[in-house]
């Protein structure tokens, strides 16, 4: 089965362009570094938004740990 994979570069919130690009989607995949309160609410949560307002099924992928 061929997936077919786009890559975008665009200067705007990272959350609306995934939400925007889910309207012609079957899945979203993002990635989630597991932050936590303020380290969370100062850099935002892509992972956390996402999922909520997306047209399609996401897929939040944790980060390995540093090492793995």
């Amino acid at each position: 089965m061929a997936v077919a994979i786009r890559t975008r570069v665009e200067r705007c919130r990272a959350a609306h362009l995934l939400v925007e690009s889910s309207r012609g989607a079957e899945l979203v995949v993002v990635g989630t570094h597991g932050r936590t309160g303020l380290r969370r609410l100062v850099l935002g949560s892509v992972s956390g938004e996402v999922p909520h307002t997306a047209e399609c099924p996401v897929a939040v992928v944790p980060v390995p740990a540093t090492g793995e």
